[in-house]
């Protein structure tokens, strides 16, 4: 049984067995961590979803249970918590959230003492161990930790090198996990903000705001004549930037923006940039042209980080607005990215369009098919829908290209084209749903 997707454990609590796979993980973690440390201690966080507070005492148990200390550091951001591993020496984190799903999902996410996501490997053998664990020894202890907000916020404050006294600035907290540190980071370098997305009730977590919503932020930006605007997802790990004008810019232009910033500095290691199979063809023509080399990778933050410390890297990046900085942190850090945006745009030396000189980005058509999860997989590799695909990537070589993939979080199968013609990548998304439509009527 494979429990992790993408990006950690996704269900929900009501319709699967969320909650029994939360405990069971929780406890082959913490038998795992006293096999190592026998007094470890595992951080737990979550974001504002109505289901964290009855998921948080089911962790929290099962990590007791087994002999780890569990501290509940509250309602964080992902980010926080990954960065708090490393500052309180913790064993462990494990994050209680759905990222940028709907209300009705949770899951987790689980961090090592550096920060870091587990590796694939980790959590397939962390997996494996739910299946022979032996009897649980002495009870760990539970505890609240406070002031972990602030910890999380005073370091990044350090992090910004630019005045931001009388800036205008809208925020899209996406009623999730950065309502609380979003406004302590940027409000309390001087800047005025304009909040939107800020209600705590979780039941409204990623409706219709935050970085999956741009019309959101694009609004809050212009009704109140900001300078600048961030959108963040539900957990606060990725993030969507807005200029004055209300254009937004994605992950993609972001990783070009801060390509661009360090290499010639010499601080971009190895000229090397790392993104992944949805990583827009003109960023990576853009790149090129400045003389930084881009790789891919699979779908996932996690993965983008195992192929930077593989190959020595310190920037990546996915265009859904996950941006990994790894001279300051060890994941994915929505807040952090809108920190370095700041630095970048404000350092005096070139506007935001002198920036992205040359940056322009294949127009994309992105479209889903559900399906059930058991049959995600069949559907996926059905003879006709890879000979349709492989048959579309032959007639868009050289001008586009399409990625056909199964959803890491949902129960879904994603479509993506990108081409220099808006046309052809209508045409060509449509004809590949077609196709998974009709292999699935007959599944």
């Amino acid at each position: 049984m494979k429990v992790f997707g993408t990006d950690g454990i996704r269900g929900t609590v009501r319709k699967s067995s969320l909650i029994r796979t939360a405990f069971s993980v929780s406890q082959a973690l913490s038998h795992l961590a006293v096999s190592r440390n026998p007094d470890a201690k595992i951080l737990v966080a979550r974001d504002p979803r109505d289901t964290g507070e009855l998921l948080t005492r089911a962790v929290t148990a099962a990590l007791a249970s087994y002999g780890a200390d569990a501290v509940d550091l509250g309602v964080l951001p992902t980010p926080a918590l990954a960065r708090l591993c490393a500052r309180y020496e913790a064993d462990y984190g494990v994050m209680i959230s759905a990222s940028h799903n709907p209300p009705e999902y949770n899951g987790i996410k689980i961090f090592n003492s550096e920060g870091r996501k587990l590796s694939t490997a980790e959590e397939e053998s962390l997996e494996a161990l739910t299946e022979t664990l032996p009897p649980p020894g002495r009870l760990g202890r539970f505890s609240a930790l406070p002031g972990a907000a602030e910890d999380y916020a005073d370091e990044l404050r350090g992090l910004i090198k630019v005045p931001l006294s009388g800036l205008r600035i809208a925020l899209d907290l996406s009623n999730g996990a950065a309502l609380r540190t979003a406004p302590l980071v940027l409000g309390g370098k001087g800047a005025r903000l304009f909040l939107t997305g800020n209600d705590p009730d979780g039941r409204k977590i990623n409706c219709e705001c935050g970085a999956t919503f741009p019309s959101s932020i694009v609004r809050a930006v212009k009704e109140n004549r900001c300078d600048f605007g961030f959108a963040f997802d539900g957990d606060g790990d990725r993030v969507l930037f807005c200029d004055a004008e209300g254009q937004t810019y994605g992950g993609d232009a972001l990783l070009f923006l801060f390509a661009a910033f360090l290499k010639p500095q010499g601080r971009l290691r190895r000229d090397t940039v790392a993104g992944t199979v949805l990583t827009n063809l003109g960023c990576e023509e853009a790149l090129k042209a400045i003389g930084v080399r881009l790789i891919r990778t699979d779908v996932g933050d996690k993965f983008l980080m195992e192929a930077m410390l593989k190959c020595d890297l310190n920037l990546g990046g996915e265009d859904s607005g996950h941006l990994l900085l790894r001279d300051y942190a060890q994941t994915g850090d929505g807040l952090l990215s809108a920190v370095m945006t700041l630095n970048v745009l404000l350092d005096g030396t070139a506007s935001l369009a002198e920036r992205l000189s040359g940056y322009e980005e294949y127009p994309v058509r992105s479209v889903n098919v559900t399906v059930a999860e058991e049959q995600k997989q069949a559907l996926f590799l059905h003879p006709a829908v890879q000979k349709e695909a492989a048959a579309l990537q032959e007639e868009l070589k050289g001008c586009g290209r399409i990625v056909l993939r199964p959803s890491g979080t949902e129960p879904k199968i994603r479509v993506m084209c990108e081409c220099r013609e808006d046309l052809l990548a209508d045409t060509s998304a449509a004809r590949m749903q077609q196709v998974l439509l009709e292999v699935l009527e007959k599944l």
